[in-house]
């Protein structure tokens, strides 16, 4: 192997170990787990997608509201989570 094809590669494996690096300092710096209930839009959406997976909602009343991908991730974070708003933020997160 050539030095210069050998310093590319250290080259390649410092950038991912880098990008990995800022990706972990990113995650552990933002935490969105509170009481707090979600601001704005999100908790509107999150309370949508628990109404409709309790049955207490029919899409087609908020089909213009929203697209589907928006609700179902929501309440695929309140079913597979811990069931309170804290999934929703993780999910976003």
């Amino acid at each position: 192997m050539s030095f210069a094809r050998y310093k590319e590669n250290i080259h390649n494996v410092v950038i991912v170990l880098l990008g990995v690096f800022v990706a972990y300092i990113g995650w552990r710096c933002i935490d969105y787990s509170s009481d707090v209930l979600l601001p704005s839009d999100a908790a509107i959406f999150a309370n949508i997608a628990h109404h409709l997976i309790h049955g207490k909602l029919l899409y087609r009343d908020v089909w213009d509201h929203k697209q589907p991908v928006v609700f179902g991730l929501n309440a695929l974070a309140l079913k597979f989570g811990d069931g309170t708003f804290n999934s929703v933020r993780v999910m976003e997160r």
